[in-house]
C-alpha cells in the first residue's frame, strides 16, 4: 500500500551541489520523528509492537538511480 495524503506532502529536501560531489538531505517538515517510526516500527501503548513499513529506502534507491542515470547522460554529452 502507498502512504499518501498529508504525510506524503510533508517532505522537504535540500540539495548541495559541489564541484566534485553533490549531497541531498531529505526530512519530514511536519513530523520529523514519524518517518523513523513508520520505517522501523514502534512499541504500542498497551504492549506489543507495530511492524515497520519500508517506504524511505525504496524511494532513496529510485532517486539514486535517477541521479546516476542523469549524470551518465550528462557525461556522455561531453
Amino acid at each position: 500500500s502507498v502512504i499518501g495524503g498529508r504525510y506524503a506532502r510533508g517532505w522537504g529536501y535540500t540539495l548541495e551541489k559541489g564541484r566534485l560531489n553533490s549531497k541531498a538531505t531529505i526530512w519530514h517538515k511536519q513530523a520529523p520523528g514519524l518517518p523513523h517510526l513508520l520505517e522501523h516500527g514502534h512499541a504500542k501503548t498497551n504492549g506489543g509492537r507495530v511492524p515497520g513499513r519500508p517506504h524511505i529506502a525504496p524511494v532513496e534507491e529510485t532517486i539514486e538511480r535517477s541521479f546516476f542515470d542523469s549524470t551518465i547522460r550528462g557525461l556522455s554529452k561531453l
